[in-house]
């Protein structure tokens, strides 16, 4: 069961593949894990299995600010992770398609920095090649 202050998080691990965790809470103002939550975040986490999985830990180990003040590079990014949530299923790990998330959010977040908009379609076109790519299409 989920709470309204609880939410249900796509994740994209190295060693899992995308998993959707319940994540406890996390929509509560003094949450600890709402920060750590937010898009485009390269996290450590801990999940533990119950009926689904569970998200109980974070920390941030990246984050793109840039990416997070641009809304034209927010919006693209998120675009990007929609697509990679729907075209992957859960539990598969796959290294290059966790290396090729990982290069796109780095080249967002540069094509951010630089805030031309010519930069950023680059950066969308080229992660959306990788991805087809990482995928197999």
């Amino acid at each position: 069961p989920v709470g309204e202050a609880d939410a249900r998080i796509a994740l994209y691990t190295r060693e899992f593949g995308k998993v959707v965790a319940h994540a406890r809470g996390c929509r509560k103002h003094e949450s600890k894990l709402s920060a750590h939550l937010e898009p485009c975040r390269i996290i450590r986490g801990r999940l533990i299995e119950k009926t689904t999985p569970r998200i109980v830990d974070t920390m941030t180990e990246t984050t793109f600010p840039s990416i997070q003040k641009n809304h034209a590079a927010l919006g693209r990014t998120l675009s990007f992770l929609g697509s990679l949530n729907e075209q992957t299923g859960e539990f598969a790990p796959d290294a290059r398609v966790w290396e090729m998330c990982i290069a796109a959010l780095h080249a967002f977040e540069k094509a951010s920095c630089d805030d031309a908009v010519d930069a950023l379609y680059a950066a969308e076109r080229a992660a959306q090649n990788h991805m087809k790519h990482a995928l197999g299409f």
